[in-house]
C-alpha cells in the first residue's frame, strides 16, 4: 500500500480547490490538482521530478503504458475502429499533448532544453504496437501546432519549437514507457488510475473541504484507494 499526504489549496488562476502531493515538493510550478490529472501525477510521474520538459515527456510515455497499454486492450481498442484505427489516434494524442506541454513550457518561462538520450528498443511485439503510434505522431505533431498557432507551412510564424526534436522526443516518450513498465512489472494497472480519479472527485463533492487541510491518499496496485482525513484539521 502506498501513502502520500495532500495538502488542499487553491489554484488561484480558476479559483478551484485540489491536492498538492508532498512527495512533488520540488516541482518547479505545481498546480493544486484532482481527478485524472491527480491520478496522471501520481502514477505516470516521478517523485524526484521538477517539471522540466523532458519529464513530460516520459510521463507522455508512461501514460501509454497505464491508460492505453495496460486496459483491456482487445475489448477497448476492437471499440474504436480496429487496432490501427486506435493507435493512429493515441498518435494524434501525443501530437496534442505536446503542443500543451510547450504552451505551458513558454507561459511560465521554462527551460524548453531536451537532454540527449538513446532510444529504447522492445520485443516485436512491443515494437509492432509503438512503430504505428510514432509514425502517426512524427505526421501530425508539427501540423497541429501549426493548427493551434493558426498558421500553415511557409508563413512567417512557422517557428515550431520542436520541429527539429521529434527524434529526441520520441526518444523521451519510450524512455518513459519502458520506466513504466519497470515500475509496474509489467502489470495491468489502468484500474488503479481510475480508483484515484474516483476518489479523489468524491472527496470534493461529498465533503466540505478546507485549504490548508492535509489528508492521506492510501492505494495499492490491487485498485484499493482511499482518502483518510485527519481530525485535527477541524478543531
Amino acid at each position: 500500500m502506498r501513502h502520500v499526504k495532500l495538502t488542499v489549496c487553491e489554484w488561484e488562476e480558476i479559483g478551484e480547490l485540489g491536492f498538492v502531493p508532498n512527495i512533488f515538493s520540488r516541482w518547479n510550478s505545481y498546480n493544486p490538482t484532482q481527478g485524472n490529472a491527480l491520478a496522471h501525477d501520481l502514477m505516470e510521474h516521478s517523485t524526484k521530478e521538477t517539471g522540466e520538459i523532458y519529464q513530460e515527456l516520459k510521463a507522455l510515455g508512461a501514460y501509454l503504458y497505464v491508460r492505453d497499454f495496460t486496459r483491456n486492450i482487445p475489448d477497448f481498442w476492437s471499440r474504436e475502429g480496429g487496432l490501427l484505427g486506435k493507435l493512429n489516434r493515441v498518435g494524434e494524442n501525443i501530437s496534442s499533448d505536446l503542443v500543451n506541454i510547450y504552451r505551458d513550457i513558454d507561459e511560465y518561462a521554462g527551460d524548453s532544453s531536451i537532454p540527449e538520450i538513446a532510444p529504447r528498443r522492445f520485443s516485436k511485439g512491443i515494437e509492432d504496437l509503438l512503430r504505428p503510434i510514432f509514425i502517426k505522431f512524427r505526421n501530425t505533431a508539427v501540423n497541429i501546432w501549426r493548427g493551434e498557432n493558426d498558421v500553415e507551412e511557409g508563413d512567417e510564424f512557422d517557428d515550431c519549437p520542436y520541429a527539429d526534436k521529434l527524434d529526441l522526443i520520441e526518444a523521451w516518450i519510450r524512455e518513459g514507457y519502458y520506466l513504466a513498465r519497470k515500475r509496474y512489472k509489467g502489470e495491468y494497472v489502468y484500474h488503479v488510475f481510475e480508483a484515484i480519479t474516483r476518489e479523489s472527485n468524491k472527496f470534493f463533492q461529498n465533503n466540505e473541504v478546507f485549504e490548508g487541510e492535509v489528508v492521506t491518499l492510501s492505494y495499492n496496485l490491487d485498485g484499493h484507494c482511499r482518502i483518510t482525513r485527519n481530525e485535527r484539521n477541524y478543531w
